[in-house]
């Protein structure tokens, strides 16, 4: 392998594809969320600073994802911070950073209680992504 080979093989960044709800993917693109919150488990344990994630937007109807849309519209990772539980995380993070339209903390809770049941939360925690467009 040619070195100019190698050293563009070294910068390749690695892109995931995860999906939002409708309302939050808007607040993302609008600048309004910053910190998506997620289960401790599986792919999102492998997300580090600098990873790309290209954003779907999903649309829910009676708990279900009936549609969903590939956008183009890629966000970065700036950070990514683990937590116990996902008060813990609205707490340290600010609410209007994680869940803009939330009016309280019960709020968002309730709102991740219909995402995540509190077993789950209890036994893999949370980990928070800080991202932005671009």
């Amino acid at each position: 392998m040619e070195d100019s080979n190698k050293e563009n093989f070294s910068k390749i960044i690695p892109l995931h594809k995860l999906g939002f709800e409708s309302s939050v993917f808007w607040s993302i693109l609008e600048g309004k969320k910053t910190i998506e919150g997620r289960l401790a488990k599986g792919k999102f344990l492998s997300f580090t600073v600098g990873d790309k994630i290209l954003l779907r937007e999903d649309i829910w109807e009676d708990g279900k994802i009936v549609n969903s849309r590939n956008t183009g519209k890629v966000a970065s990772i700036l950070a990514v911070k683990q937590y116990v539980s996902f008060e813990e995380m609205l707490k340290s993070e600010g609410l209007e950073n994680v869940l803009p339209s939330a009016q309280s903390l019960q709020d968002a809770l309730k709102i991740y209680r219909q995402f995540y049941s509190k077993n789950d939360e209890d036994k893999y925690g949370v980990v928070a992504l800080k991202i932005a467009l671009g």
